[in-house]
């Protein structure tokens, strides 16, 4: 093989890689109209080995989901105990400030409902009998 084929097949080993690195599907963000932060209502399952999403369908079945809010908007978050443990939700800031806190329930079914008001400072939510299991994040942002 001379010089000049060896060049050929480098060039076009390299266009080979350029087309599939264009051709690679990328995240994008959600458009802020597609309402992927606009969900007022969510709904969780409490269980020892971690939240579990169930409302709105983007978080259907998600182990710990982040939940994503606009800033302002009155928010309704409902969750269910799915075991008998002890289980209450806490949503903080990245402080460690408590900004919202739930009743403690410990019965299978039984059902609590906070409503508060969306805000940039949030970041975390979990269950403090299990805080590192039942840990998730908050997104609050216009986008």
């Amino acid at each position: 093989m001379n010089r000049r084929t060896m060049l050929r097949l480098a060039a076009s080993s390299s266009i080979a890689s350029l087309t599939g690195c264009i051709n690679a599907r990328f995240t994008v963000p959600p458009d802020p109209a597609s309402g992927a932060y606009s969900h007022d209502f969510y709904a969780l399952g409490a269980k020892t080995t971690g939240w579990r999403g169930i409302a709105p369908q983007e978080i259907r079945s998600n182990l710990n989901p982040e939940l994503k809010f606009r800033p302002g908007r009155s928010i309704r978050l409902r969750w269910t105990a799915l075991d008998s443990a002890r289980h209450k939700i806490i949503i903080e800031s990245s402080l460690g400030k408590t900004l919202y806190e739930s009743e403690e329930l410990s019965n299978r079914g039984e059902t609590r409902t906070i409503t508060f008001e969306s805000s940039q400072e949030m970041t975390t939510y979990y269950c403090p009998y299990y805080p590192i299991q039942m840990r998730g994040s908050v997104l609050c942002t216009e986008y």
